[in-house]
């Protein structure tokens, strides 16, 4: 019979017939802490709105349209004075709509982010 690795060791037991080895495998358990924590529906919504934010979608599209459109501005020679007041007035739209959802999108991150830090500032009850 051979030798197992060191470091394991094997035991074995007798049944009527055969000889059985138990597996070779220990397994130790870590000492964990699991916190509950009590929270009312407003305060649920608070903090699954924290990466899910619509007004930080649309501050990325309207970043997306405000660099499109100001590259396209310094970059192409616009004929038209119509379509180059038009090109101008959407950049400047875009602009305020990316400043207005930019802010928007921080401070309801920033409402959730004290929320969630609110709730796990509560104590245990042990």
């Amino acid at each position: 019979m051979s030798k197992p690795p060191t470091g394991i060791s094997r035991q074995k037991f007798e049944t009527s017939d055969q000889e059985q080895f138990i597996n070779p495998v220990s397994v130790s358990y870590a000492r964990r802490e699991v916190r509950m924590h009590s929270v009312t529906d407003s305060e649920l919504d608070s903090i699954a709105s924290l990466g899910n934010s619509v007004e930080m979608t649309l501050f990325g599209i309207c970043a997306g349209a405000l660099i499109t459109l100001l590259v396209t501005v310094l970059t192409v020679k616009i004929q038209s004075p119509l379509e180059f007041s038009a090109f101008i007035s959407a950049t400047i739209v875009s602009f305020l709509s990316t400043l207005f959802f930019g802010v928007r999108s921080r401070s309801s991150y920033k409402a959730a982010q004290r929320k969630l830090a609110e709730i796990k500032s509560i104590p245990l009850a042990r």
